[in-house]
């Protein structure tokens, strides 16, 4: 249906870039603040395997879906 290929683009045009934000701000704002602040118990549960795991996980799995089906993003659809 035409409906569930619209959404599914629009949920692809959301996911990809939110993958690489969420890394982003981990890598650079989380994991900088908690060690400038000396939460190193909260810096120990973050680099822990699993919360590395989701948050590493989710923009490579983002990225190889990107480079092997090469989904559609409409530039126009991005903000301007």
């Amino acid at each position: 249906p035409k409906a569930l290929l619209r959404a599914k683009a629009a949920l692809w045009e959301i996911t990809f870039p939110m993958a690489f934000l969420v890394n982003l701000v981990v890598s650079f704002v989380l994991l900088p603040a908690c060690k400038k602040l000396k939460k190193l118990d909260k810096l120990e549960i973050l680099l822990r395997f699993r919360p590395q795991c989701l948050h590493n996980g989710y923009v490579l799995v983002a990225a190889l879906e990107g480079a092997i089906v090469a989904p559609a993003m409409k530039y126009e659809n991005l903000p301007a």
